[in-house]
């Protein structure tokens, strides 16, 4: 588990129906470059995806960028064009994320989304347990 700062959370989320998920074994030692890959797995998990701040070489850009490969719902939060901090932000904007201004934004668009997930989820359900063969 990296950071080894969540090992003491481990009992806690797999008590509570969580999991841990990793392409990887558990005495694998994290490296620099896995880190392209454990941000493809976040931003594939999730249902969207959402920028607060992203500068355009870091972590954050990259889970954003996965998450526009993947076809997975990017919202980006703006940020100021001339503090770099945010140019990650707006390149992501004009590469096809979603720009969220306030709370109502986020509200209505992560609605929908979950809308959308859950219709989903029910029809895989249905098929798994006796319905259509549509995903078989």
């Amino acid at each position: 588990i990296y950071p080894s700062s969540l090992l003491e959370w481990r009992e806690d989320v797999l008590s509570l129906g969580g999991a841990f998920v990793s392409e990887y074994e558990d005495s694998m030692q994290m490296r620099k470059h896995l880190f392209a890959q454990r941000n493809r797995l976040i931003s594939a998990l999730g249902c969207l995806t959402l920028i607060v701040e992203a500068r355009r070489r870091s972590g954050t850009f990259l889970t954003a960028k996965q998450a526009l490969e993947q076809q997975r719902p990017l919202l980006v939060l703006p940020g100021h064009p001339c503090d770099p901090q945010f140019m990650g932000s707006l390149d992501l904007l004009r590469d096809g994320g979603t720009i969220v201004s306030d709370a109502q934004d986020l509200e209505l668009i992560f609605h929908a989304e979950v809308q959308t997930l859950s219709c989903f989820q029910e029809e895989v359900f249905s098929s798994l347990v006796g319905g259509s063969n549509r995903y078989h």
